[in-house]
């Protein structure tokens, strides 16, 4: 039998692409409804926008905006929580929930051809919540051993530590999003309910709705269903996020750890800045990717580590820029924190070379149609950007600022927000071990933490 070998077929030049966009409607009330048409996508993905943030708790029930979101579909008063969850799943539908400094999000996806059952039972979970006491109890219950968990996973103390120590004033961000156990353990029912009554009802900021509409009319369904949800008369002030002055080094014990986990950062930008776009460039080169700089070396060339990150996040007013954050090899911990800190300050002073910045254009702009290939993807994204006060196509406005953004205005926004003379070190790992190596490179004030939470 002979083997016929075809030829290799040429790769040709990428499909154009354009960021989806959406309609603004409006329910006879007043509330926006954000929708974008897709044919041929019969699964809708939903999301409800509430102004309703971790920043509006009580500072002695921190927690219960997340106790709320995770218990709205705990039943309602016409469902019972098994009885709601089979009634979802006859619908072909799902719900979840959640939130963040921003906003309260509720999302759902479900087929068009279901759209008045599955409209309802999300408006009843949103609206009409009954927070049975036990499984508020669970819960909490969950909560607590969730704290636990995070407390002795050295990574998770990394970010709780970062957090602590990083924000400035007594800013609800420098606590864990979902509570600690001085307020978690004494949340209940009458938390929740006194929340959801205070806080969610009344704060509604926007619907989003995206798929297949075709002979739909979903603004006339959500003006008959979501008919107690009421629209926020004004958005609630942002809470701006603010850092502590740098440098500064701070250590947690984990006695006999064969690994440190690091953490390098400070507060910086939010994404209307107009250095996010420039700083998004210079954290891709630095560690954006396996091929940034800080894999490169510290994991390619020296063997340190399994790997190392560089990401921002962004909250209303500010946001978390991490230059560095990954596990390094004990015996290597000093070593690699002297390597780091030296990348990072050669990204905000020399900056990217054009080779570096070229790929971090195309992957950042190359990425994003990956990121929007599902209608759930899409609705999560615009409903991040309502609820962050940006415009609801902001995400491709972004795109097309990476796309101007110059090397100098990548090393002036590095210079801005990477300055290793403002940069707080966490490190968790074996202080018998490291502990004189990482003072010895004098970044800022050094302090060693020795606590028992992270005994099992």
């Amino acid at each position: 039998m002979t083997a016929v070998l075809r030829p290799r077929p040429s790769i040709g030049s990428p499909a154009a692409w354009d960021y989806p966009t959406f309609d603004l409607h409006q329910t006879a009330a007043g509330l926006p409804v954000w929708l974008r048409h897709l044919p041929s996508q019969p699964r809708l993905a939903m999301q409800i926008v509430i102004d309703a943030p971790v920043t509006v708790e009580d500072p002695d029930r921190r927690g219960v905006a997340n106790l709320v979101s995770m218990s709205l579909d705990e039943g309602t008063p016409d469902l019972e929580a098994s009885r709601f969850a089979d009634a979802l799943d006859r619908a072909g539908a799902t719900f979840g929930a959640g939130v963040d400094g921003a906003a309260l999000y509720v999302s759902a996806r479900f087929p068009a051809w279901r759209i008045q059952e599955s409209l309802q039972l999300v408006a009843d979970a949103v609206q009409r919540p009954v927070f049975p006491d036990a499984e508020i109890a669970r819960l909490v219950h969950q909560r607590l051993d969730s704290i636990r968990r995070e407390r002795i996973t050295p990574e998770s103390r990394a970010v709780r530590e970062f957090r602590r120590r990083g924000v400035a004033g007594n800013h609800r961000l420098s606590w864990p999003t979902a509570g600690d156990v001085d307020t978690v353990a004494d949340l209940d029912r009458a938390a929740a309910v006194d929340f959801h009554e205070q806080a969610v009802m009344p704060r509604a900021l926007a619907i989003v709705l995206a798929g297949d509409l075709t002979d739909l009319d979903p603004v006339g369904m959500i003006e008959g269903i979501f008919d107690s949800l009421a629209i926020a008369d004004e958005r609630r002030p942002a809470v701006p996020l603010r850092g502590l002055p740098g440098p500064g080094t701070l250590l947690v014990d984990r006695p006999g750890a064969v690994q440190t986990a690091l953490r390098i950062g400070r507060i910086g930008p939010d994404r209307a800045s107009p250095d996010w776009p420039a700083l998004r460039l210079a954290a891709y080169v630095l560690g954006g990717s396996i091929t940034g700089r800080l894999n490169t070396v510290l994991r390619e060339e020296k063997g340190y580590t399994y790997g190392v990150h560089s990401t921002l996040s962004s909250q209303r007013d500010g946001g978390f820029v991490v230059a560095a954050a990954g596990s390094v090899h004990t015996e290597h911990t000093g070593p690699a924190l002297r390597t780091a800190l030296d990348l990072i300050a050669d990204i905000a002073t020399v900056g990217p070379t054009g080779a570096e910045l070229d790929a971090a254009r195309d992957a950042l702009v190359g990425v994003q149609p990956l990121r929007t290939e599902s209608v759930a993807s899409l609705a999560t994204q615009v409903a991040h950007c309502l609820a962050e006060d940006l415009p609801h196509d902001h995400v491709p406005a972004i795109l097309e600022r990476v796309r101007d953004t110059t090397a100098a205005e990548t090393v002036a926004a590095a210079a801005t927000h990477l300055r290793p003379d403002d940069l707080i070190v966490v490190a968790v790992g074996d202080a018998d071990r490291i502990a004189s190596e990482l003072e010895a490179i004098g970044h800022g004030t050094f302090e060693v933490i020795r606590d028992t939470e992270g005994a099992q």
